[in-house]
This record gives C-alpha cells, structure tokens and sequence, in this order.
C-alpha cells in the first residue's frame, strides 16, 4: 500500500485482523507498508467505526455564521445586489468565503455576476416599448423578412475587437508578446447601412461629410435617402430606423411621406429591436480579425481611414456572399422573439 493515503474499508480489516491474531502494530506496519501512525490510529478507531469500517463521517469546520445571519444577508442582496464584497465584513467579518458558500446553500443559482451593459431606460421608456411589442408581436413574419434595417455606426480603430488568448505562465502577463496592444491615438469611419433581405447596403457617411462640417445632422441624413431611394433601391417594403432626432426631423418625415417610404414606428432607445445591429457587432469584431494591424495602426490620417474602409468594405463583401450570414430570414425570424422577450420584461432591457 502506498503510504500517506486514506485506507479502504478493506485495508483497515486486514490490519485489525492481523492484530487479532497477534502481530505487533510495528510488524503490520512494515508488512503492509504503511505508516506506524496510521496503524494504531486504525486499531485504535475499530470500536469507532462502522462494523464494516468505513471512513466515519466527518463533522467538517464548525459553522461560525448562523442560518439567520446568512437569511439576513440573503434579503440585503436581494434589496441591493450591487453591495460589494467587501461590505459583507459587516455581516461576518474575515468571513468571505464562507459566506459565499453559505448563500450557495440558500439558492443554488444565486452568484456574483457582471452587469449587463444596456441602454438605460425609464418607465415612460418601458411603456412605449411594451405598448409597441403588445401591437406588433403577432405581425406576419413576411413583413420583417422583406424590412429595410438602417443605422448608423461609428468604426474606431481597435474598438469592438475580440480580445485574444494566449498561452502563458503566471508571471508573464505584461511582457510585450502577451499583452494586448492598442494605439495611443485612434481613427474612425461613420457608416450608414441598410440590412434588406439578408444582404447589407452601406454609405460611407466621410463622403458626404465635407459638405457637412463632419458631423450627422438631417442633411446628411437627406443626403443618404437621396441616394438610396431617389436611385431606385427602396422597394416600398418597410423602412426601420431609430428615433435620432436628424431621422424624425421635420424636413426627413416630410421628404418620406413624399416619397411614400412606409416608416415604421419604432420605439425610443430600443437598438435590440432593430436587427441592423448584430451585423454592427460583426463588422466591428471581423475588421480587427481580417487585419491585426487596425488596432495599432499609425501614421498618415488618411491613410488610416482609407485602411479602415477597405477592411469594411471586405466584411461586407464577405457578408453578402455568404449563404449563412445572407440568407433572408436568418435574423429576421428573431424580430418575434425580441418582442416576446420585451413583453416579458415589461418593456425594460432584454438579452439581445
């Protein structure tokens, strides 16, 4: 037997059974090779022990935070769970750790979590969206399929990638190869997009901007329907925008109803339920995935942007040539759950 181990059942009673007979505990000790000290523990505990001498049950430490202690933190958290760690020293002091087991105890899927990152709302918020998902959620499937999804988006260099893993030991997290660099100074692009029937249309917002001071208002704004609708992409199918005040500006809602565009009532501060927006997801993280050098990037301005908008450019490229990004339905079947899930949160933030 290998020494400093914990003995079998079987073990105990080969060595108790060896000591009936008459062989001295140093004797067992060495035939059975085993240390002399847990021999005479083992003759010592037999009478302890179950007939068939199995390990006997283990109190464990003593508990020094009673259930109604623990019950009183439960309620505390429950009532403001952003309470600190450090905090709980109150309720038990140097007691951390076991704290947290204890509540483990009392609801098994209570953890410390992250928050979320959301949108902040407020119950007139709450209300428009549920009122909105209450009126829309039993729309035909065919009408989001067919919907033109259009925003805005601003591209920064080095900003929405995928942070990397790597493979390292303990104390080498800030050498140079294992570190995450990122550019003292950064550039963007603005983009306007429009995600139809599975493929993304976009505007490179720069290009309108000289006329503009470089910043989106309703004329730029005007100047992207323009060429969208004026040049015979709309279909007549319906148009989701947000509630920017250059898309509801008096002389946007004018020009659409002119040009008969069916705008959808979309609800203030609700980019989950605009689909438009995982394609941005996307873009950000795979510009950064199809060229490493955009988050260092250095040098001329111009060129810098011009780096950008060919890496854009090839997302999008790679977007609408892929069946399974491309194909209509992919996101829009999802348009009826973001509405269940905003009636089910009574109008407040959602997963998506």
């Amino acid at each position: 037997m290998a020494p400093f181990r914990e003995l079998t059942a079987g073990e105990r009673n080969q060595i108790i059974g060896a000591k009936r007979i008459g062989a001295s505990l140093p004797k067992i000790a060495r035939d059975f090779g085993t240390p002399l000290g847990t021999v005479k523990d083992t003759w010592k505990l037999r009478n302890k022990r179950p007939e068939t001498q199995d390990d006997i049950p283990r109190k464990g430490r003593p508990r020094k935070a009673t259930n109604e202690q623990v019950a009183r933190l439960y309620r505390q958290l429950r009532r403001g769970p952003d309470i600190l760690w450090s905090e709980i020293t109150a309720f038990f002091p140097n007691k951390v750790t076991q704290t947290r087991a204890r509540l483990h105890e009392i609801d098994p899927t209570f953890h410390n979590y992250q928050r979320k990152k959301r949108i902040d709302l407020t119950q007139r918020h709450a209300d428009t969206r549920l009122a909105h998902a209450n009126t829309h959620v039993n729309d035909p499937q065919e009408q989001w399929d067919h919907a033109h999804w259009t925003d805005e988006c601003t591209i920064t260099e080095g900003k929405g990638a995928e942070r990397r893993w790597v493979f390292r030991h303990a104390g080498e997290g800030w050498m140079p190869l294992m570190m995450e660099p990122v550019s003292s100074s950064t550039e963007s692009i603005s983009v306007w997009g429009d995600l139809h029937r599975g493929k993304i249309y976009i505007i490179f917002l720069e290009d309108i901007y000289e006329n503009t001071g470089g910043r989106t208002n309703q004329h730029v704004y005007l100047e992207v329907l323009k060429a969208v609708i004026e040049n015979g992409y709309y279909d007549g199918d319906l148009w989701v925008q947000d509630n920017a005040r250059y898309h509801t500006a008096n002389t946007i809602t004018d020009w659409l109803r002119d040009y008969d565009v069916r705008v959808h009532d979309h609800p203030p501060k609700s980019p989950d339920l605009n689909l438009i927006e995982n394609f941005w997801w996307h873009l950000k993280r795979r510009i950064f995935e199809l060229d490493l050098g955009l988050k260092t990037a250095t040098g001329n301005r111009a060129a810098r942007r011009a780096r950008m908008r060919a890496a854009v450019e090839r997302v999008v490229d790679e977007w609408n040539n892929n069946p399974q990004w491309s194909l209509p339905g992919k996101l829009t079947q999802s348009h009826k759950r973001r509405l269940e899930a905003v009636q089910l949160a009574r109008g407040w933030q959602t997963k998506y």
